[in-house]
């Protein structure tokens, strides 16, 4: 997810992560405990739209599991890198 210059790479990364946080409570819980969340923000900004969109689709995953994961995405700054990519 780090490697800025491949975006082709984030982007197939963050899909696999996508996926994964999509399943059960245990496996997001894995993706967030193993540092994504942060990272999936900093995908917000690439300047790729494939990788962008990527990264809200997993933020809504892992978002979209329990109440405590939302408030992390929230306190991560998620949101308004959110909002500005849906003005655009």
């Amino acid at each position: 997810l780090k490697e800025i210059g491949r975006p082709n790479l984030q982007f197939e990364a963050a899909w696999v992560l996508t996926n994964i946080a999509s399943g059960t409570a245990e496996q997001t819980r894995v993706v967030v405990e193993h540092g994504a969340l942060p990272l999936f923000v900093e995908l917000l900004q690439s300047p790729n739209e494939d990788v962008r969109e990527q990264a809200v689709w997993a933020l809504g995953n892992i978002a979209g599991d329990c109440p405590n994961f939302r408030d992390l995405v929230l306190q991560s700054g998620g949101l308004n890198p959110i909002m500005r990519l849906l003005g655009d």
